[in-house]
């Protein structure tokens, strides 16, 4: 639903299970328009460019290279100051046994 109080979402990954389910999450969340999904960095900066949205998640780990994720951000930062940068990696959980 587009309406002037949605909270517009450009999303930047690779067609991976964690970006299709983040997409499907935030287009099934109410308020929140995903204005576009891109594989790259440079997608990703045409795509902020293009929609002006509120914020951008990019998926660290399936974002395809060149640029690569920091690079991206960065980029979308000094180009966009008024965009908020989410950037988002995968961390394996380790189990530390207690004392």
């Amino acid at each position: 639903m587009f309406t002037d109080d949605a909270t517009w979402v450009v999303l930047a990954g690779s067609g991976d299970a964690a970006m299709e389910r983040l997409t499907r999450e935030l287009d099934e969340a109410e308020g929140i328009v995903v204005c576009a999904a891109v594989a790259g960095g440079e997608e990703a900066l045409v795509a902020v460019g293009a929609f002006s949205p509120d914020f951008i998640v990019i998926l660290a780990d399936s974002l395809t290279p060149e640029p690569d994720c920091l690079e991206t951000a960065r980029s979308i930062s000094e180009a966009s100051p008024d965009v908020s940068v989410i950037l988002v990696a995968e961390c394996p959980m380790y189990y530390l046994p207690g004392p």
